[in-house]
Order: C-alpha cells, then structure tokens, then sequence
C-alpha cells in the first residue's frame, strides 16, 4: 500500500479543516471603506478556499444578484460611522445580512454577515464583519406558505419566531400579539417558556411604535428577569397601511447587548410578515364575528348557534324562547323603538343565563339559548324561568314603557342529537307553552310536553 505524501497528508487536512470550518460556519473579515479586506480570520480561507483574501475587494466575492443589498448595508455603516461612536453602545450588535460568497471553486455559499462599525476608532478604523455560513432559510418560506394559505395565527407565528432566532444570535424570541382592539395580549404558543414580556415595556413599544430595550436584566433582579437572559428588546410591528401596532417582536439575548437596525434584514422580512399575519388574523377575525352573530344584538346568530351545537359532546338542554305580544311595539311605536327593546331584552336573557350557556337570535323576536352539561329537565325548566321573569320587568325604551313577555319550549338531548331536529322539538314546546296562556315554560321528553 502506496504511503500518502507529506502534501497529500497536508491536503486531506486542508479538505478537513474546510469541512469542518463549513459545519462550524463562523467566520470574519475586517475591510475599510473603500470595501478592500484588510485581514480575515484563518476559517474565512478554510471556508471559502481561497489562499489569500487581504487586498481583495469585498465587491468581487458578492454574487452580482447579492451585490445591490451588501453595498447597502456597507454605506449605511460608512454613512453613520460617526454616529455609531457619539450615540451607540459598543456592546450592540446589528442584524444579519443574507449574501451569497464566492469560493475558490467557483460556486457560491450562502452566508449572513453582520457588520460592527469601527470606522471612527483610531486603533481598529474598519468594519468588522462577522459572518456566519450556510443558514436554513426553510421557515421563510414555510412562513410564507402559511399565509398564502390564510393559517391561524397560532401556526404562523411560532415559524416566524424561529426565523427571527435564526436570524440574531444568542437570542430567543417570542411575538406577543394584540386582537384588535383589546388590552389583552396574547403570546405565541412556542414562546411560553420564556419569561413574560415586561408590562411597561410592552405598552410604551404600544402607544410609541418605538423600540423599547433593557440592556442589562442582571440589575432587574427584583422583576426575575436577570437570572437566564442579560437584554430584552421589543421590535413593535405596525400593521400594513396604518399606525396601529398590532404585535411586538421580543427578543431575549443571553449576553448583555442590543439591536442596531440598518437596512433591509432578515429579521425586518420576519416583522412585514407578522404584521401581515396579524392583520389577516384580525380581518378574518372580524369578518367571522359578523358571520356567526347577530347584527342588531350582538348575539350569535342561527349560523353560529348551529358552529356551538357541533362543537358540544355531553348532555345538553335547548331553550327556544319567543316574546308575546311583541308585534304592537313595532305597529305604534316604529321599528326604530322594536330595534332597542330587542337590544334590551337580549341583555336581559344574557344576564340570566349561566357563565357557559350560549344565547342566540334566530330572527324577529325569537331566540334559543344552549345549556350545557344538562341531563334534568328540571334545571332546565329553572333557567327558562328565570330569563321569562327577567324579561316581564318593566321597561322604558324610547317612548315606549312597560311590559314585554316571553314563553320557552325546552328540550334535551345530547352531542349525538341533530340540532334541527332538537330545535324543532323546543319549538313544538315554545307552541304548547304559548296555547297554555304564554309566559309560561313548557318541557318536552320526547313523547309528552309538560307545561308549567
């Protein structure tokens, strides 16, 4: 067997260093402002396999279609030399940029690089760029496809904060997001195991659209935010065409440091994206509130009665409820008059009812409540009672005063009952209670209606 060669060793070497170079994917390059490398870091030629690197410029290694986005993010960090050194902490780190690397092969590797500014400092007096190669770019795309397909934000929103952890080393990331309108925020579900977004820092991002940052949790001890991570920072994300901030990117940094934002980046594709789940999230949201309730009452309608219905599995009772003497409210007093009292009666049938009952107008002044959880006719009877007698209080609505009645047919069932066929058989009920003198309730078991 032929012995290697003391050059062969040094090649099979070389080839292994390179590959493990590749897997490790960090390296750095220092260059000047005319973008000509002033030194790189030993895995930089290990990488990229060329045998000298300094006194090449940084323009002929940029693949052409990549050449337009670093040229950006270099003049921006040439631009604001002097105010990085007047205004910015040296611990800082910018954001990455996605380019693609010639090698000496003569293909190109795809690398994100992150430029830290020394232009101004009379020791160093270049940008230092610290690279990293080979990125998985799968979750922008994968984000990508799910809002293509108008995915709840719930499967949106853990993917595009793994691309932003992608995207930041050191960091981990949870998006905290607001329904429109509310005070309430809400955290995507990947992110609950990172500690809770600081309250004022979350409301300040709100109300400002500024970045909000505490660049050192180790002297927060009191709010237990120090113990894991050393910065917080919190991205607030606009929605699409308006000022209204809709969502925060919060990113946990384990060393004490903070972002500086240049031009386009990772992680700013990650924030349009959010913005635009968000947004989609609260349109369909809107829109499917206005599908499944009422108009006038706000209470769900029979489309959303009947989505309630299939969701149920165990016992159930069904009220099927219809006001007496209702129509001569409208005939001398106008519809603009029925309209307010049937807001109020409505009111008055949701207070009635159980925290987990689901009140709903079929049409006219007719309406149905479903109970679960409810096998005793008796119960049911009780609650119905209970609505009919909120109900028959007097009333001053508009010029309108006094009293407005109510009858209920109940019927039980189960998760297996046809919800028609259960709303049918309260409403034979609702008919029996009405022949028996009305404000009355009216229980059927199948076979028999009882009328009390």
């Amino acid at each position: 067997m032929r012995e290697r060669s003391e050059a062969e060793s040094e090649e099979q070497l070389l080839r292994l260093g390179r590959a493990v170079s590749r897997a490790n994917g960090h390296f750095s390059v220092m260059i000047d402002r005319n973008f000509q490398i002033e030194w790189a870091s030993e895995t930089s030629y290990l990488i990229f396999g060329w045998s000298t690197l300094v006194g090449r410029n940084m323009t002929e290694l940029i693949h052409p279609e990549d050449f337009e986005l670093a040229a950006q993010s270099i003049e921006f960090h040439v631009d604001h030399a002097s105010d990085y050194q007047a205004n910015f902490d040296p611990s800082w780190r910018p954001d990455s940029t996605s380019i693609r690397i010639a090698t000496a092969e003569g293909d190109y590797v795809r690398a994100d690089v992150q430029l830290c500014n020394f232009l101004e400092d009379p020791e160093i007096g270049g940008l230092l760029g610290l690279g990293r190669f080979g990125r998985d770019l799968s979750d922008l795309a994968t984000a990508i496809d799910l809002l293509g397909q108008s995915a709840p934000l719930d499967s949106v929103l853990p993917v595009l904060a793994r691309l932003v952890d992608c995207s930041v080393d050191g960091t981990r990331t949870q998006i905290v997001y607001w329904e429109d309108g509310a005070t309430t925020s809400h955290v995507a579900p990947d992110s609950e195991d990172l500690p809770d977004a600081p309250t004022e820092l979350l409301t300040l991002a709100r109300e400002t659209g500024q970045v909000q940052q505490i660049l050192d949790l180790q002297r927060q001890a009191t709010k237990g935010l120090g113990e894991k991570f050393g910065a917080v920072s919190l991205l607030p994300v606009a929605l699409p065409g308006s000022e209204q901030i809709g969502a925060c990117i919060v990113l946990w940094s384990e060393p004490a440091m903070g972002l500086i934002s240049g031009p386009q980046r990772l992680i700013h594709q990650a924030v349009r994206l959010t913005a635009l789940a968000v947004a989609d999230h609260q349109s369909k949201g809107a829109l499917r509130f206005d599908a499944q309730h009422d108009g006038l009452t706000g209470l769900l309608n029979r489309k959303g009665l009947s989505q309630v219905f299939a969701a149920q599995q165990g016992p159930i009772a069904v009220l099927y409820i219809d006001l007496d003497d209702f129509k001569p409210v409208n005939d001398e007093y106008g519809h603009e008059v029925g309209d307010l009292m049937l807001v109020e009666i409505s009111r008055r049938i949701n207070d009635s009812v159980r925290e987990i009952d689901f009140v709903a107008r079929l049409g006219g002044d007719e309406f149905a409540v479903l109970c679960p959880g409810i096998t005793d006719s008796s119960e049911a009877a009780e609650i119905a009672e209970r609505l009919i007698s909120a109900v028959a209080l007097p009333a001053a609505v508009g010029e309108f005063t006094g009293k407005i009645g109510a009858s209920a047919g109940v019927a039980l069932g189960d998760g297996k009952s046809e919800p028609a066929t259960l709303l049918r058989t309260a409403d034979v009920a609702l008919y029996q209670a009405k022949t028996g003198g009305k404000q009355r309730v009216a229980v059927s078991n199948d076979a028999t209606t009882t009328v009390g």
